[in-house]
């Protein structure tokens, strides 16, 4: 009982400091418990958000291509990854009759894959006859006939400086990703440069070395 009276006694006299000290731990740990209430939730929602806008920034639904020339309906058209030149020639209603076709068919790969804000001209027949347009060095090569011995076996060759990436698909051994690495890793030195720095393998630069100029 004398305990009981004299913790009272002791409670009264120090009655302001004993809630203070209760108020200076109780507050700041109610506070810690309300921030991580309302931070968790939040660095979820923004870690969501960061994911999405990721999403969005790798994964692309369509891309843009320019189809014009000798086409039904020259336009810029929106194509799904994975299209192929076929289908952006399809697109523009086909070749119209200035096309060359015969041209067309020798020097346009249809079944490459197309990319990205990609330019796509297809020549008419005055524009190849006036010399405007070539065959490329692969169908030049394929089609020219056997060199006599100690005859001149020069033929056009491709601009590794300047071939747009409708040209270089046309290599052996070069599609659409490859001949876009090339343009991306310009300028040249030289030819070999396609071989020291790794954007084309042994056996693609062996193929396509004899079709390139600098």
């Amino acid at each position: 009982m004398f305990t009981f009276l004299q913790e009272s006694e002791i409670f009264r006299k120090h009655k302001l400091e004993i809630i203070l000290i209760i108020l200076a731990t109780v507050i700041p740990l109610f506070s810690i418990i309300l921030y991580f209430t309302d931070v968790a939730p939040q660095a979820q929602e923004n870690n969501e958000i960061e994911f999405q806008d990721a999403s969005a920034t790798t994964k692309r639904d369509s891309y843009a291509i320019d189809v014009s020339g000798a086409v039904l309906n020259p336009d810029v058209y929106e194509v799904t990854p994975g299209a192929r030149l076929k289908d952006a020639v399809s697109l523009a209603g086909g070749l119209s009759d200035e096309a060359d076709a015969e041209f067309f068919s020798r020097n346009y790969n249809l079944a490459r894959l197309v990319g990205d804000q990609e330019k796509i001209y297809i020549p008419s027949r005055q524009e190849v006859q006036t010399g405007l347009f070539a065959e490329n060095a692969a169908v030049q090569q394929s089609t020219a006939p056997a060199p006599v011995l100690g005859a001149s076996t020069e033929v056009g060759r491709i601009s590794l400086s300047q071939a747009g990436l409708e040209e270089l698909d046309t290599l052996p051994g070069v599609g659409a990703i490859t001949a876009q690495k090339i343009i991306d890793n310009r300028p040249y030195n030289s030819i070999e440069d396609l071989l020291t720095r790794k954007i084309v393998g042994q056996s693609v630069y062996t193929k396509i070395k004899d079709y390139l100029d600098l």
